[in-house]
């Protein structure tokens, strides 16, 4: 009796796992169907691009094709919404960083003028007009040397020393505006910076004097993006690459 238990058992395993093996064995063959199976209105209407625009001689069904078309348009309005969200977003971030870069230059420039009350009068007129900060170009204005040089004043912790040091060098002024890319810019005004540093370092920061504040001008203008590359380029080539993207912005703002 156990060993004809045991076959029977043994016999409906065996049974059990044939059926459990036949129906993988449909399945796959199913699914491999399926796979090989092109429903005809795809093969009617192919469409190698998503985002492309549906056209009514690709679809049998004028149905179809106005469902087709109804999708695409929510789908681009989609994207324009998205792209739209995310440019006020960037357009409400740089806003923010280029009102507490000059906040904090008034504040620095404003302790220096509580000691030394000429200081206004010591930085002059020529680098307060001709350090113009980017932010304050017009919108497809691409910035030149002085602009990035004012750049790294209005952030600079030396920025009072930075503008006395340019009135009373001003062939270190022109050399470092001569320079023919922001890289260049940028190390040069680093190493200025390096200097003044060590000169104050250990030493009671003098104030800088004047109630008046500098002559900063309303945030004007929009973000702008630098690929790193660009920082290795003449200005000529710089200015050609901001104008194109600022082409490309001002396409991209009037098809929404």
């Amino acid at each position: 009796m156990l060993e004809a238990t045991r076959k029977e058992a043994a016999a409906k395993r065996e049974a059990a796992e044939a059926r459990r093996e036949a129906q993988r064995l449909t399945d796959e063959l199913a699914r491999e169907r399926q796979a090989r199976a092109i429903p005809e209105k795809e093969s009617a209407a192919p469409q190698a691009d998503p985002d492309a625009k549906p056209d009514a001689k690709d679809f049998d069904d004028y149905a179809d094709f106005v469902e087709a078309r109804a999708r695409w348009a929510a789908r681009q309005e989609f994207t324009q919404r998205e792209r739209h969200s995310q440019m006020q977003g960037q357009m409400a971030a740089y806003s923010r960083a280029v009102e507490g870069a000059i906040s904090r230059f008034q504040e620095r420039v404003g302790k220096i003028t509580q000691a030394d009350q000429t200081f206004m009068d010591r930085v002059s007129a020529e680098v307060w007009d001709t350090l113009q900060p980017s932010f304050q170009l017009e919108p497809g204005q691409p910035p030149n040397a002085y602009n990035l040089m004012a750049d790294e004043v209005i952030t600079s912790e030396q920025a009072p020393a930075l503008l006395l040091h340019f009135t009373e060098h001003p062939d270190d002024f022109q050399r470092i505006a001569s320079l023919r890319t922001p890289r260049e810019v940028s190390r040069e005004m680093a190493k200025l910076e390096a200097r003044l540093d060590a000169v104050t370092a250990g030493t009671s920061v003098k104030a800088v004097a004047s109630a008046a504040k500098p002559p900063v001008r309303p945030v004007t203008g929009s973000p702008s993006t630098v690929d790193t590359d660009d920082d290795e380029l003449p200005f000529e080539e710089y200015v050609k690459r901001q104008n194109a993207r600022d082409r490309q912005r001002s396409r991209g703002a009037s098809s929404r």
